[in-house]
């Protein structure tokens, strides 16, 4: 396995600059940001990609780095088939990658144990 490293940035005079070859490894944004950038980029609304992807997460993990995926306010998300299917699969490839996953909500210890997101066709479980 290779040996995991973190992008090197350089600061001074008010500007910050990447270093290396370095590669976005470290996402934080709110679930829900998150979910609206990657619906936007699907049906052509946003011609950038989504700052959080799949292949970004994969390629991240293929350079040496840890993927690191903070996901804020994790219990706002409003489930379609869609929004769920992405929110699964950038949880998976976090993991598949051997990267960290750390959500927030304001839910207590014990409503986030039962939580639940709601889609039109019923309740969807996703973390537990």
């Amino acid at each position: 396995m290779p040996k995991l490293r973190y992008p090197v940035y350089k600061t001074g005079s008010g500007n910050t600059q990447r270093l290396e070859n370095a590669v976005p490894c470290l996402w934080r944004m709110t679930a829900a940001d998150m979910l609206s950038e990657t619906q936007a980029y699907e049906v052509g609304r946003r011609e950038d990609l989504p700052s959080i992807t799949v292949d970004k997460i994969r390629r991240a993990r293929d350079r040496g780095y840890k993927p690191r995926l903070f996901l804020e306010e994790i219990d706002k998300v409003k489930g379609t088939e869609f929004r769920l299917n992405v929110l699964s699969s950038l949880i998976n490839a976090v993991y598949e990658q051997e990267g960290q996953l750390v959500v927030n909500t304001n839910l207590t210890p014990n409503e986030f144990a039962r939580y639940e997101i709601k889609r039109p066709e019923g309740p969807m479980v996703v973390l537990k």
